[in-house]
């Protein structure tokens, strides 16, 4: 393609998503770093999820439309390895830990794509929980996510290894993958959803502000959109019900009010019903201390 004839568009929307990722960063680097309180808006999680992806897409059909498409691939690709390289050698020298070093999830691209070609290796995705590395850890769930529909019942095993993780205090991605991942298998039957309530509800206390919830949030829908237990969708409902009302910052409310409705109308709960019960049975134990 001549100068003259690049398709304006494409470059601008390129440009957009650069900048939008920019953006994404300083605002977790404020947040994570500076400690400040910022109220996201929603348009913030949409672009902190896809706003990567989007420039990706854009830049591999840019790719189709040039010249020397095949080299230019090839100092991508000698840029990517050169990244991994260097964050290697910064936790070799002791400058970082080892969550630092950036590797290529080819596990979990496998396990997306054709995930039967991986279930022979889920034992030892499973024995890879057990390694120190956060890095091992979560690729390791993220592929065992991306297997919970196909094979839930040979995850079973994954559990105690995902708890564990779920509360690494050290890294938030690695804490991240595991409730992912409870959330995936979770929804998959109400006996599962059973099992994994009591884990989730504890990382929802535990976790509640933090800066990964928000992520974690998405989670609990595709949960609650999952074959869960009636009871398991009721106590998450009342979670997430003071948020709905009393959240602060207009995405926690918008997320969790979205949620509590979701449940309402798929299990036919009434809250306000289930709220009066628990108000009358605090004023009765109060009664019987005193």
């Amino acid at each position: 393609m001549k100068k003259n004839d690049r398709i304006w568009e494409l470059d601008a929307l390129r440009g957009i998503c650069i900048l939008c990722v920019i953006l994404i960063h300083l605002i977790f680097d404020l947040i994570y770093f500076i400690g400040l309180d910022l109220h996201l808006p929603a348009w913030y999680v949409f672009v902190q999820q896809y706003g990567g992806v989007i420039f990706v897409v854009l830049s591999g059909c840019c790719a189709t439309l040039g010249s020397r498409s095949f080299r230019r691939g090839c100092i991508v690709f000698s840029c990517g390895m050169l990244i991994s390289l260097v964050t290697f050698g910064m936790y070799r020298l002791g400058m970082a830990s080892r969550d630092v070093i950036v590797w290529f999830g080819v596990l979990h691209l496998l396990a997306e794509r054709d995930p039967q070609r991986v279930v022979p290796c889920v034992p030892a995705l499973i024995e890879a929980l057990d390694r120190p590395e956060a890095q091992t850890r979560w690729e390791a769930l993220d592929a065992l996510t991306a297997l919970a529909t196909t094979c839930p019942e040979q995850l079973g095993d994954a559990f105690e290894g995902a708890e564990t993780a779920l509360f690494d205090e050290i890294s938030s991605t690695l804490r991240y993958a595991a409730f992912r991942l409870l959330c995936v298998w979770g929804a998959t039957s109400a006996e599962r959803s059973r099992e994994a309530w009591p884990i989730l509800d504890e990382a929802i206390q535990c976790y509640h502000g933090d800066l990964e919830y928000r992520d974690m949030l998405g989670c609990l829908y595709e949960f609650g959109q999952g074959e869960i237990d009636a009871e398991v969708a009721e106590k998450l409902a009342l979670r997430l019900k003071f948020d709905a009302e009393n959240g602060k910052g207009s995405y926690l409310k918008a997320r969790s009010s979205e949620i509590c409705e979701m449940l309402v109308k798929r299990f036919g709960l009434d809250l306000s019903k289930k709220k009066k019960r628990a108000s009358v049975k605090k004023s009765d134990d109060a009664e019987d201390e005193e």
